[in-house]
Protein backbone atom coordinates (compact mmCIF):
# COMPACT_ATOMS: atom_id res chain seq x y z
CA UNK A 1 0.00 0.00 0.00
CA UNK A 2 1.04 3.03 -0.68
CA UNK A 3 1.02 6.46 1.58
CA UNK A 4 -1.48 8.70 0.64
CA UNK A 5 -0.51 12.64 1.32
CA UNK A 6 -2.70 14.01 3.61
CA UNK A 7 -4.24 17.75 1.75
CA UNK A 8 -4.87 20.97 3.58
CA UNK A 9 -8.30 20.83 2.01
CA UNK A 10 -9.48 17.19 1.57
CA UNK A 11 -9.64 16.12 5.64
CA UNK A 12 -11.55 13.12 5.30
CA UNK A 13 -9.25 11.24 3.38
CA UNK A 14 -7.51 7.69 4.75
CA UNK A 15 -3.98 8.83 5.40
CA UNK A 16 -2.79 5.16 4.16
CA UNK A 17 -5.24 3.95 1.35
CA UNK A 18 -6.98 6.90 0.06
CA UNK A 19 -10.63 6.16 0.96
CA UNK A 20 -13.35 8.93 1.35
CA UNK A 21 -14.69 9.30 4.64
CA UNK A 22 -18.71 9.32 3.98
CA UNK A 23 -22.02 7.73 5.81
CA UNK A 24 -20.64 4.18 5.58
CA UNK A 25 -16.98 4.74 6.06
CA UNK A 26 -15.92 6.57 9.33
CA UNK A 27 -12.72 7.99 9.78
CA UNK A 28 -11.26 8.44 12.35
CA UNK A 29 -8.31 10.49 13.87
CA UNK A 30 -5.09 9.67 15.11
CA UNK A 31 -5.43 10.05 18.72
CA UNK A 32 -1.49 11.00 19.04
CA UNK A 33 -1.39 13.91 17.04
CA UNK A 34 -4.95 14.61 15.31
CA UNK A 35 -2.64 15.51 11.62
CA UNK A 36 -4.21 12.75 9.71
CA UNK A 37 -7.47 10.19 9.43
CA UNK A 38 -7.69 6.45 8.76
CA UNK A 39 -10.79 4.38 7.92
CA UNK A 40 -9.45 1.28 10.12
CA UNK A 41 -7.39 -0.11 12.58
CA UNK A 42 -5.62 -1.90 9.83
CA UNK A 43 -5.04 1.39 7.58
CA UNK A 44 -3.45 2.74 11.28
CA UNK A 45 -0.91 0.30 11.46
CA UNK A 46 0.03 -0.36 7.92
CA UNK A 47 1.02 3.86 7.54
CA UNK A 48 2.63 3.72 11.49
CA UNK A 49 6.00 3.63 10.05
CA UNK A 50 5.80 6.39 7.93
CA UNK A 51 3.83 8.33 9.88
CA UNK A 52 5.44 7.89 13.25
CA UNK A 53 8.16 10.44 13.48
CA UNK A 54 5.67 13.21 12.22
CA UNK A 55 3.27 12.03 14.75
CA UNK A 56 5.65 12.40 17.68
CA UNK A 57 6.85 16.33 16.75
CA UNK A 58 3.01 16.78 16.75
CA UNK A 59 2.26 15.31 19.64
CA UNK A 60 4.58 16.91 21.62
CA UNK A 61 3.96 20.19 20.64
CA UNK A 62 0.29 19.66 21.27
CA UNK A 63 1.51 18.38 24.68
CA UNK A 64 3.86 21.84 24.72
CA UNK A 65 0.26 24.05 23.65
CA UNK A 66 -1.68 22.41 26.45
CA UNK A 67 0.77 22.87 29.60
CA UNK A 68 1.48 26.41 28.23
CA UNK A 69 -2.40 27.59 27.95
CA UNK A 70 -2.76 26.39 31.85
CA UNK A 71 -0.76 29.23 32.48
CA UNK A 72 1.33 29.43 35.94
CA UNK A 73 -1.18 30.32 38.58
CA UNK A 74 -0.92 28.19 41.42
CA UNK A 75 -4.25 27.26 43.17
CA UNK A 76 -5.91 29.22 46.13
CA UNK A 77 -4.81 27.71 49.21
CA UNK A 78 -1.59 26.27 48.11
CA UNK A 79 1.33 27.83 49.71
CA UNK A 80 4.71 26.81 50.02
CA UNK A 81 6.30 28.43 53.28
CA UNK A 82 9.73 28.30 51.99
CA UNK A 83 8.98 30.51 48.96
CA UNK A 84 8.30 33.36 51.38
CA UNK A 85 11.72 33.01 53.39
CA UNK A 86 14.25 35.41 53.24
CA UNK A 87 17.74 34.71 51.55
CA UNK A 88 20.37 35.25 54.20
CA UNK A 89 23.09 37.09 53.30
CA UNK A 90 26.20 37.86 55.35
CA UNK A 91 26.54 40.93 54.98
CA UNK A 92 30.57 40.62 56.19
CA UNK A 93 31.11 38.32 53.04
CA UNK A 94 29.74 40.26 50.71
CA UNK A 95 29.91 44.04 52.19
CA UNK A 96 32.59 46.56 50.11
CA UNK A 97 33.67 48.09 53.32
CA UNK A 98 35.70 45.18 54.39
Amino acid sequence: MSCVPVLDDCDDICANCGKTGSVTVKLKNCTACRLVKYCSVDCQRAHRKQHKKACKQRAAELKDEQLYSQGHERPEGDFCPLCTLPIPMPVDEHSGFN
